[in-house]
């Protein structure tokens, strides 16, 4: 940790907690969108761990209150029961931040352990599903995300990947009439988000990409994530857990499912590089390439069968 970062890091305490000391302080792995660390505070009471997410320039590019609304996101998130690091306070200087409690718990990227833990996912994603969203009327649009990708179409599409195809389906049928409410999306919820402890889910994290929207969004997403890391049994197992718990019109996730598989598709060499991060060195790039193209023909015969 640098000196201004140690300098910033007891300012942002010293603003929620006046009375508090930094102990020590160190980075958290992880975070593309937003710089994270773990602190030890000491107090009258005695030391706990803090933990302080600088929000990334990306964010506040695109909507410059992100600190200010991704706390009142949590905030809910938490007061509802989902298992999420409590929000303390949230400020401007030195920079844009959160200030939450630390979690106990570790990232789960392998097969076995995941496939055991599906139910739990696909019970915290139907619960996050169920939140109210009247409260949080200004998170953006799913859609906005979904325009973007379709506007950002390469110059040379991914014939392997079936680029083509999956771009000719979704743009055709896109805007989809949603059969379903409009609800509160986590935007990426998937294995790398999500803390377990002792084989149970002890927290979701990264709420930055919350948006309003149809939730089989974040449905296809996740099927897609879980394909890559756990398999396709796991994937189905959850996706049915998931319809159980939650009263949605499934009739649409083809073409959601055309989305997720359009969603990478740039992404993948990145993707690939972060696996050996997770233990996970046998997700090569080829084989997420051989499991992508399975999901994306899937998700085209289903969308011409609808």
């Amino acid at each position: 940790m640098s000196a201004t970062a140690d300098g910033g890091l007891q300012q942002v305490v010293a603003g929620a907690l006046p009375d508090a000391e930094v102990v020590r302080a160190w980075r958290l792995l992880g975070g593309i969108s937003a710089e994270t660390h773990a602190l030890e505070v000491r107090e009258a009471g005695g030391t706990r761990t803090l933990v302080v997410r600088r929000i990334g320039p990306g964010s506040l590019a695109f909507d410059p209150r992100a600190a200010e609304h991704e706390f009142a996101v949590r905030r809910a998130v938490f007061a509802a029961g989902v298992p999420t690091p409590e929000p303390l306070a949230w400020g401007d200087a030195p920079w844009p931040h959160l200030l939450l409690t630390y979690v106990e718990g570790a990232v789960e990227a392998r097969a076995a352990p995941l496939a055991a833990g599906v139910t739990q996912l696909a019970d915290r994603l139907a619960r996050i599903h169920a939140l109210d969203p009247e409260p949080l009327g200004f998170l953006p649009p799913y859609a906005a995300q979904v325009e973007a990708l379709l506007a950002a179409r390469p110059a040379q599409l991914d014939a392997e990947l079936l680029e083509p195809e999956l771009r000719g389906a979704f743009e055709a049928a896109w805007p989809l009439a949603s059969r379903n409410p409009v609800r509160v999306l986590h935007g990426d919820f998937w294995p790398g988000n999500v803390l377990w402890r002792e084989g149970a889910l002890a927290s979701v994290l990264d709420w930055e990409d919350a948006a309003l929207g149809d939730p089989l969004g974040d449905l296809a997403v996740t099927r897609l994530d879980l394909l890559f890391v756990a398999g396709a049994e796991a994937m189905q197992a959850f996706t049915a857990r998931y319809a159980e718990q939650s009263p949605l019109d499934l009739t649409q996730l083809p073409q959601w499912d055309l989305f997720a598989a359009l969603r990478p598709v740039p992404h993948f060499a990145e993707w690939a590089a972060a696996m050996p991060t997770l233990g996970r060195e046998d997700l090569t790039l080829a084989r997420m390439r051989e499991l992508h193209r399975w999901f994306a023909l899937q998700a085209l015969e289903a969308h011409s069968s609808t």
